[in-house]
């Protein structure tokens, strides 16, 4: 697929060699707004919000994060909560940012607002998602295809509503030696690990021109996200593939000849979010723009991505995470291992 990709980026790179046309920006008087992110997560007491300003498109570089001043308000259910301001960065708090503390609950609707001298009030809202009822989640050796293992994802979906969830999975390698397991080594950093869904129906729905061409579709910060669409209201099970990691043996001689050999495998981790359906359209139009092959030529319109923050631009949507636990690679001694499911933030 991508050796076709490449050959109509060639083929459309021939068509424009020698379009050489001047279109002056410079006269555009675009509206400078106000941009709003917050993303509050049910189960978790401390919420962020970030303020910032629009870059007009006659002028370069990337926005100012931060206006330290602002009338920032923060409300649950109506309930006005206390924002506070963050210079430098702290913990988990980014620097440059507002936060609130406040428990947040599934099912909360969600209130901000965002005041800055010479710009108009911009406000948003947005109700966090119910629990998401993941039943079973297992990783499966499979033989016939050495190079993969095929994770697969047990949920039931509500029927009485319209739903929305993304899938992320990390790995980081492990330890062994005589006296156990440890993480306290510098290769056991968390990473993303790119999924497959081929074999997955809901992710292959394909219309038009993308299922003629059959161009991959790419999902930024290796975040999966798919509707109800196609199972409302029922049991399903999600299934997708990720690359097989072999343990691997280190070992060396101290400086008294001892030698020491470990063995490194590699654990799993899952994250599955029930997003609000702003979280998801705002999600959903990255992929979409990034994924708009035709439009990098100017061959099909670019797309705005979405907001839901009146008066500005920028994102409130909520979302409910379940957490698995870690777990270990599959192998051929050990073809099924159950990820368990280790916390749920609400």
């Amino acid at each position: 697929m991508k050796y076709i990709k490449s050959i109509i980026y060639a083929i459309l790179s021939l068509t424009v060699v020698s379009c050489d046309s001047y279109f002056d920006i410079d006269g555009l008087q675009p509206t400078v707004r106000l941009v709003l992110y917050s993303l509050p997560v049910a189960g978790q007491d401390t919420t962020i919000i970030q303020l910032s300003k629009s870059v007009p498109v006659s002028e370069e570089g990337q926005p100012q994060l931060g206006f330290p001043g602002g009338d920032v308000k923060f409300a649950i259910n109506g309930e006005p909560k206390a924002v506070f301001w963050n210079e430098e960065r702290k913990g988990c708090l980014p620097g440059q940012c507002y936060y609130t503390v406040a428990s947040i609950q599934s099912g909360d609707k969600i209130g901000v607002s965002a005041e800055l001298d010479g710009f108009p009030v911009v406000t948003s809202e947005t109700v966090v998602p119910e629990p998401f009822k993941v039943e079973k989640v297992e990783m499966l050796y499979r033989s016939d295809e050495l190079s993969n293992v095929q994770t697969r994802v047990t949920f039931t979906d509500p029927s009485e509503s319209d739903d929305y969830y993304a899938v992320r999975m990390v790995r980081h390698a492990v330890r062994y030696n005589s006296s156990g397991p440890t993480t306290n080594i510098a290769i056991a950093a968390e990473k993303p690990v790119e999924l497959n869904f081929d074999d997955e129906p809901i992710f292959n729905n394909k219309v038009g021109l993308d299922a003629t061409l059959d161009f991959d579709y790419d999902y930024e910060y290796n975040l999966y996200i798919w509707t109800d669409e196609q199972i409302m209201g029922s049991s399903y099970t999600l299934k997708f593939s990720s690359p097989y990691q072999s343990p691997t043996e280190y070992s060396y001689t101290d400086s008294n000849g001892v030698l020491h050999t470990f063995k490194f495998y590699y654990q799993y981790k899952l994250y599955l979010y029930h997003l609000s359906p702003e979280f998801y359209h705002y999600l959903k139009s990255l992929n979409d723009s990034e994924n708009n092959h035709f439009g990098k030529f100017g061959l099909a319109p670019l797309r705005c991505s979405y907001t839901n923050v009146k008066n500005g631009f920028g994102i409130v949507g909520g979302s409910r995470i379940v957490e698995t636990g870690w777990a270990l690679s599959p192998d051929s001694d050990h073809p099924v291992m159950n990820m368990p499911i280790d916390s749920a933030h609400d």
